[in-house]
């Protein structure tokens, strides 16, 4: 089968693999569509220190069951997707009910073969039905969307609050789309023309960070007193710091994005304002769940947030991805050939 694989020292390239064969209580899929995240970026740039030579890699992906272990309830043919945890099962964390923050956790595509081939094996646990309503492409963007619900869903945002959500990529979108599911006022700081187009054109107010200490523009879409929950989905040197600004009396910080470097910010805002703050993780059962649901209920064009290539145009790919210019996600079609 083809495969897209980490080669070492920063290079990846096409290559081929046996067809895997799954246990009993494993399920092997025929990939139909599969997502390029930052971490992939990171993989190809020889910038994650878990990614090893030979790895197929991509943890972003929907497709339909092709095979079934004699445990699993799972028939060929059915539409699905896959959580790519990876949890040891016994840590503090996993015996507490959190394999999310699994003291061990992996992932499919990082620390295990993933999703950038034509099959792959994984426990019947990890898959979850896809809906007849969504497609099979929009399949591949309910892992983002999973990590929007889960921010979300351990914040305070409640209906009728006035949301801020620093960053708008792919996941500053996704957790925007989740706040608004639940009844916020959401607004979006984002540079990138091309992304601000998009986020206008599904229905959110654009937010522009304040220059100076300038509160007027909060001040405006706040009544004066800052926004109930802002979520840093950027993770740039700065963007902590206007959260804290930008946050109300006793409002709330959550932070989405993993910053490349430590960020030092001033504790005297956070104390006088008494701001509460929440680190959030991936997700959990429940947000794929949920995101699952989300997608089966959203009347957004989704389409205009992705861009297809065939697996063998992946240069041509990761490089869209990388620049950001006039895509939000890209995504690959592995179905040529294939009924799906």
């Amino acid at each position: 089968m083809r495969t897209l694989e980490y080669r070492g020292n920063a290079t990846i390239g096409l290559g081929e693999k046996p067809i895997p064969e799954p246990n009993k209580d494993q399920v092997r899929i025929r990939i139909a569509y599969a997502g390029i995240c930052g971490t992939d970026m990171h993989i190809s740039d020889g910038q994650h220190p878990r990614a090893k030579a030979g790895l197929t890699m991509g943890h972003e992906f929907s497709g339909v069951i092709d095979k079934a272990g004699s445990d699993t309830t799972f028939t060929a043919g059915e539409h699905v997707i896959v959580e790519p945890l990876i949890s040891c099962g016994t840590c503090y964390s996993c015996r507490a009910g959190f394999p999310h923050v699994c003291a061990n956790l992996g992932l499919y595509g990082i620390d295990q073969d993933g999703g950038f081939a034509d099959y792959c094996v994984v426990p019947a646990q990890s898959v979850y039905h896809l809906s007849d309503s969504v497609p099979l492409v929009h399949g591949a963007l309910v892992e983002p969307l999973a990590v929007g619900v889960h921010a979300v869903r351990l914040s305070r945002t409640k209906v009728m609050d006035t949301v801020l959500v620093i960053g708008g990529g792919p996941i500053g979108f996704f957790v925007a789309t989740a706040a608004r599911q639940a009844g916020a006022e959401v607004h979006i700081a984002e540079i990138n023309p091309f992304r601000r187009r998009i986020i206008e054109e599904m229905g959110f107010s654009l937010f522009d960070l304040p220059a100076d200490g300038d509160m007027t523009m909060r001040d405006e879409v706040t009544d004066g007193k800052g926004f109930d929950v802002v979520f840093d989905a950027a993770g740039g040197a700065s963007t902590l710091r206007s959260a804290v600004d930008l946050a109300r009396v006793r409002g709330e910080v959550v932070i989405v994005a993993v910053p490349p470097q430590e960020r030092v910010i001033s504790y005297t805002p956070i104390a006088f304002k008494e701001i509460s703050f929440v680190g959030v993780r991936v997700y959990e059962y429940y947000d794929f769940k949920r995101a699952i649901q989300l997608l089966e209920g959203l009347t957004i064009e989704l389409s205009k947030l992705y861009r297809v290539f065939p697996l063998a145009q992946y240069q041509e790919a990761f490089e869209a991805a990388k620049q950001g210019n006039g895509v939000m996600r890209v995504l690959f079609f592995l179905g040529e050939g294939a009924t799906l």
